[in-house]
Formats: C-alpha cells, structure tokens, sequence
C-alpha cells in the first residue's frame, strides 16, 4: 500500500463518517471512542469475512482463520449509529501428512471501515488490503499476489432471525491485475425455533467476479449455533460447509474450487 493510498483512504474516510453522521440529531446523539461491537453484521459464510474457525476437508485438508476487529469511534444514538474501525485477519491452508500437518498457504487481510445501522438497515463501506503467500509445507509454485479493493455493503435485519446483504466490490490496485469489478450476495437465517441453547441455521454466500470464469463463486453453510439462544448469530457454530467456484485462497485464485468440509466458528 502506497502513501497515496494511505492518504487517498485517509480523506476518504473522513468525509465518509462526516457524511453519515449529517442525518443525526446532534442533541440526542453521542461520540464514543474506543466503542464496543460494531453497527453492521458480518457476513458468516463469506468465506474472505473475519473470523476465528476451523475447518476439516474431505480431502484431508485443513482450513483455519483468525481474525477481529477494532472500533476506533462511534457517533449516534438507538437509532442510528456509525463506527469507524480497523479490521484483521489471517487464512491459513495445512494438509494432512501422516501425523503432521504441514503449511501450505496464507492469506493475510488488513483493512478498515466505516458502517451505520438505521433500523433494520445497515450501510458498509470498507477499504481492504489482501495479500497470498506460499508456506513452507507447500510444493506449489508461488505468485506474487497483492491487492486493495473497496467493498459498498447494504444489509436488512430482522432481529436474530435473518441478515440479508448485497455488495459491489471494485478492485483499486492489484498484482496480477484483475478486472475491476465483483458483486456479492449472501443472507443468514435462524429460524424461529430453539431446542434450550441449539439454534439450526443456514447461511450462504455468491460472489460474481470478472477475473475468472469460474462463477458463481457459491459458499453454502447448514449447522446449529450453541450457547446463546437468545442471539444466534453470534453463537460457536457446528456446520457443514460446501463451496464451488474461484478458489478463494489468493495463490489460487485461477482455479476451480469444489470443497466439502466440516466447521466449527466462533462468532466475533
């Protein structure tokens, strides 16, 4: 990332929240900093969302992510709020070798974000860096892989019971260059009926991207969501996990992808 990208996001940023923060009434709204959560929520079968996961392949692979998020400042009310805040995550790939499991791949995302919720409504804007890396454990050839795209997020809530969203992700800088345009899709849904702390759920995520033939990029997940039944969605996940398209990991990306697996996901 350059100092003109630093200072392009700086400004851009800025006049972001300044924007968002017009339709408040400043009597009955409030700056926090360092606030807690976040006013947008995340998209749990995006297989680039951060997170903190497992998950066990058939072919004897092993995908693993960490990830969170940091709110720097908040400005509204019960309402209508807003948040600006950094986010971070790591994607890691490891196969199965007898007892061992080598390192194969890493993605590492850095980004940041300004968000609002108005009601049901959520409104997103995030500006990411992503790069890929071959690891160690690996036989395959590496690329050089970097990238900065922005993503425009609109999402509906309904309560705890289903999140519905809708993207266009425009890619700002790239190596290898890629077209510019992705859009996405995606929606959770937890429906009304609970067995003490067990929740069922199901949730996908479909991306369309120029860079490959591969679409649609589809990630689709079915489980149950434990301990906080009261808020699913923010529960530890059991799930299976299906996905087909684009591989998703960055050294990849050319490929074609098809992956059974099994996941448990901490929801941050």
């Amino acid at each position: 990332m350059t100092h003109k990208h630093l200072v392009f996001l700086s400004l851009f940023f800025c006049a972001s929240l300044t924007a968002a923060t017009e339709g408040i009434p400043s009597n009955e709204a409030e700056w926090s900093l360092i606030p807690k959560g976040r006013a947008a929520r995340l998209a749990i079968a995006d297989p680039r969302e951060i997170g903190m996961g497992l998950q066990f392949g058939a072919s004897q692979h092993i995908d693993a992510m960490i990830g969170n998020y940091f709110s720097l400042l908040s400005y509204g009310n019960e309402d209508a709020k807003w948040f600006l805040g950094l986010e971070g995550a790591g994607y890691f790939s490891m196969r199965q070798q007898g007892a061992k499991f080598p390192l194969e791949h890493t993605d590492g995302l850095l980004g940041l974000y300004v968000e609002g919720a108005h009601g049901p409504w959520q409104f997103q804007v995030r500006y990411t860096h992503l790069s890929a890396h071959m690891a160690d454990g690996s036989t395959e050839p590496a690329i050089v892989y970097s990238r900065e795209y922005v993503t425009a997020k609109v999402g509906y809530v309904y309560g705890d019971l289903w999140h519905a969203y809708a993207s266009a992700i425009a890619t700002v800088n790239s190596s290898p260059s890629v077209p510019t345009w992705a859009l996405q899709t995606g929606a959770s849904v937890f429906p009304d009926w609970r067995f003490s702390k067990i929740a069922p759920f199901a949730a996908f995520d479909l991306k369309w991207k120029q860079e490959t033939n591969f679409n649609p990029c589809l990630n689709l997940q079915l489980g149950i969501a434990l301990n906080h039944s009261y808020e699913p969605f923010r529960s530890f996940r059991i799930f299976y996990n299906f996905y087909t398209g684009s591989d998703p990991r960055g050294q990849f990306f050319l490929r074609r992808r098809v992956a059974h697996s099994l996941g448990v996901e901490m929801q941050i």
